[in-house]
């Protein structure tokens, strides 16, 4: 239907003259603004550098690919270019320029091919697990730089996006803001302070910069000042800022309370019903583990010596093992096992008393499996891990008591216990091996366990193996977290520490049907004549626990030279006590002790259990994980953005349902009517002009927005409709106002459907006409 409004004759008005407009090519290119963003992003790049070791290898290749996104960016702007076209030419000069700096040698003379894809992945996954078991500063890897990079190019294409096409200044700087919580959040104080001056200086140039562009053209300085204006607000604001870094810097972290901790821990997560995740604890002692520092890290008052255990890691991607337990607030009584592998086996009680001074760590050591605590508060309990945590960032200078079950197995129960079923709940985690693992060592452990009928005696045949005379303990080999790492020990160097040992012998027992994790802590340490355990750094230790079915976790000693002082451990492993696992260990028999079996043939296995000693059949099993992770973070944006264009399109319903039942006059109607046709039409490229007068602004808007003739001419009714509303005294009538609507209606209509499709799609995720309209005056 097209509306018609006839024009009433409006009274005469000369209007004002319209005012200097600044070039457009200055207000879409932003001018100096466009260093000082650049400078800004730059200035989160420093604040991510300080998470390494090689800070400046690091900052060089993030800075070129921030540098470039923002020289893409503008020259877009330049060019007149939509947003999803400049978008699309700012990822594809981000991605080229980071393979360039990041993966330059897997290139064809430049050109990303397939050398670059394949080397892509295992970039990213060695990056992965670095993330998991290393803390800053850490080693530059190539993975890190590759997602650096990425993260630095969305946020300098998202700033420059809010800076000079939505004209919002303080949205611009959110992106790179966010990349500086981030390192904040990572760097856990290291370089705090220097990076939050230099970030902050980068943010006060970008806004002053901004501010003084945005105002220059048409703000005066007290009326009387105009062309100094600008000049003046960024020298006034420059000295301010300088001021204000100044003091940050230098008298900031002097205040008092700056050195004193937060009253809510965020960077420990989060206490309480909704649990608590923690990094891996190889974080916190991977130096002990090959340390021979004799410096004391705590005390244990206890008539039952035994392995001081922190967490146990259950998490194998094939070169590391690492955690993601939960951990709730826990009182004096601890709860039992909620994993679905339950202890059951004879205990008895043990009670140690610890006193901290240098574990430098949130856990809090205790023999397993502990069941009371007293002394410490804040407590954290994960019952699958059976650990303790503390709130606090370290548990130095705590003091408590531990009760806990210690298990008294004995072999011969052991040996009666049947090799699980991969189908039982709560198993597959603790069977669960990557896909990338190399067959051949599923091979050497069947070959090292063939002769064993029952999984008590496949794991001694593992322990006695590594035990034995072709490996041997050094505290020389470097730690290798490659994805061959537990091949090459296995067959090539056979030569580590107990970090390899004990995530090699988890590793072997799972490919045979054998549940196994990798517990963390600390031998029982030194007997002083003060009646004290006396615990160093060179007492860190790490170790296997095997899951045994009516019985459960069962910890084994494959590192040659270290023993549990535990009566009923030597029992079951066969090995004597000893801490001194840099003395040369003795050749240890290859083959099992002697174990209880049921007379007869062994029982059938469960269905799906490997049996140590039959040569499984190869299978090869599909895994994408990688596609299923990228996959699920498609599909987790894409929900993300139909929750935000639903909310925007209620609230926008909302707010016209608002307007309209606030409109009871004509002329109230009529100026609906020309507000909702002035955003539709600046939405569409062509907003109003301060010096236009509505009748101006029709013609020229219906030119510029390319109106059919009809809704041209409804356009300018419209306007003269509202110039009658706006000032004459009689005013229109009930008639106009309806046509008013109306006209507005065809006129939202067919700029909607002249839009191409991605300008729609940007038009229901944009917030602005949506702000514009709650906004005072709406």
């Amino acid at each position: 239907m097209t509306a018609t409004i006839a024009r009433p004759t409006p009274r005469e008005a000369t209007p004002p003259a319209p005012r200097p407009r600044p070039p457009r090519s200055r207000r879409v290119a932003g001018g100096p603004s466009n260093l000082a963003l650049a400078a800004l992003t730059l200035s989160a790049v420093v604040a991510l550098s300080r998470l390494f070791t090689r800070p400046t290898a690091f900052f060089v290749p993030v800075a070129v690919v921030a540098l470039v996104v923002h020289l893409v960016a503008w020259s877009c702007r330049r060019a007149r270019l939509e947003l999803l076209p400049s978008a699309l030419a700012s990822a594809l000069a981000g991605a080229l320029t980071t393979t360039w700096v990041s993966l330059g040698h897997a290139t064809a003379y430049g050109i990303p091919w397939r050398g670059a894809y394949h080397a892509l992945g295992p970039a990213l996954q060695t990056a992965a697990d670095a993330y998991r078991s290393t803390a800053a500063p850490t080693e530059v890897l190539t993975g890190f730089v590759i997602a650096a990079a990425f993260g630095v190019g969305c946020a300098a294409f998202l700033g420059d996006w809010a800076a000079f096409r939505m004209r919002a200044s303080t949205e611009a700087c959110l992106p790179s803001f966010s990349l500086f919580v981030l390192s904040a959040a990572l760097a856990q104080g290291h370089g705090t302070v220097e990076a939050a001056a230099v970030y902050l200086a980068g943010l006060l140039a970008f806004l002053l910069t901004r501010q003084g562009a945005v105002d220059s053209p048409a703000t005066s300085w007290f009326a009387s000042r105009s062309r100094q204006g600008a000049s003046s607000l960024v020298a006034t604001g420059a000295l301010v800022a300088v001021v204000a870094v100044g003091l940050v810097s230098t008298v900031g972290p002097h205040l008092p309370g700056a050195t004193t901790h937060a009253l809510i821990n965020w960077r420990r997560g989060t206490t309480g019903d909704q649990g608590r995740s923690t990094g891996s604890p190889l974080v916190d002692i991977k130096d002990r583990l090959r340390s021979e520092s004799e410096e004391e890290v705590f005390t244990v008052k206890t008539d039952h010596p035994a392995y001081w255990r922190m967490t146990a890691l259950d998490d194998f991607n094939g070169s590391g093992w690492s955690l993601d337990d939960t951990y709730r607030r826990a009182g004096g009584a601890l709860a039992g096992s909620d994993d679905g592998l339950p202890d059951v086996g004879p205990t008895q009680i043990g009670t140690a008393t610890f006193r901290i001074s240098g574990l430098d760590s949130l856990w809090l050591p205790a023999a397993y499996r502990p069941l009371h605590i007293t002394g410490a508060r804040g407590v954290s309990y994960s019952a699958e891990a059976a650990s303790l945590i503390t709130q606090k960032a370290t548990s130095d200078g705590d003091s408590y008591t531990v009760s806990s079950a210690i298990p008294t197995v004995t072999p011969a129960q052991l040996a009666q216990s049947p090799f699980v079923s991969p189908d039982e709940p709560g198993m597959a985690r603790y069977l669960q091996l990557p896909a990338g693992l190399d067959p051949e060592v599923g091979e050497l452990a069947r070959q090292h366990t063939f002769a064993a009928t029952t999984p008590y005696q496949a794991a001694l045949d593992l322990q006695n193996w590594l035990r034995g005379p072709e490996f041997r303990y050094s505290l020389d080999v470097p730690a290798d977290d490659s994805p061959n790492a537990l091949l090459d020990f296995l067959t090539t160097t056979r030569a580590g520490f107990c970090q390899q040992f004990a995530a090699s012998f988890a590793a072997l027992a799972r490919t045979i049907g054998l549940p196994a994790r990798v517990a963390v802590g600390f031998t029982p340490g030194e007997l002083g004549s003060d009646g004290l355990y006396h615990v160093r750094d060179d007492d860190a230790h790490a170790w296997p626990e095997v899951y045994f079915e009516g019985v459960g976790w069962i910890a084994f000693e494959p590192t040659p030279g270290r023993g549990s002082p535990d009566q009923a451990a030597q029992a079951i492993t066969g090995e004597k006590p000893g801490q001194a696992a840099d003395a040369a260990p003795a050749a240890t028999a290859t083959a099992s002790p002697t174990t209880t079996a049921a007379p007869g043939r062994p029982a059938p296995l469960p269905k799906g259990a490997v049996h140590p000693g039959t040569a499984a059949p190869k299978t090869t099993v599909a895994h994408h994980h990688h596609a299923n992770r990228f996959l699920l973070a498609v599909a987790a944006l894409v929900a993300a953005a139909l929750a935000w264009a639903l909310a925007l399109a209620i609230i926008s319903r909302a707010v016209t349902a608002r307007r309209r039942a606030h409109a009871l006059t004509a002329p109230a109607r009529i100026a609906l009517a020309w507000r909702e046709v002035g955003e539709a039409l600046a939405g569409a490229g062509s907003p109003s002009r301060p010096w236009e007068t509505p009748a101006e602004f029709a013609r020229r808007a219906a030119g510029e927005a390319a109106l059919a003739q009809p809704s041209q001419q409804a356009l300018v009714g419209l306007a003269a409709s509202f110039e009658v509303a706006a000032y004459s005294p009689a005013g229109p009538d009930d008639d106009t106002a309806a046509a008013a609507l109306i006209a507005a209606r065809q006129i939202k209509a067919e700029l909607a459907t002249a839009r191409p499709w991605w300008s729609r799609l940007a038009l229901r995720l944009d917030p602005r006409p949506v702000w514009r309209a709650v906004s005072p005056g709406a």
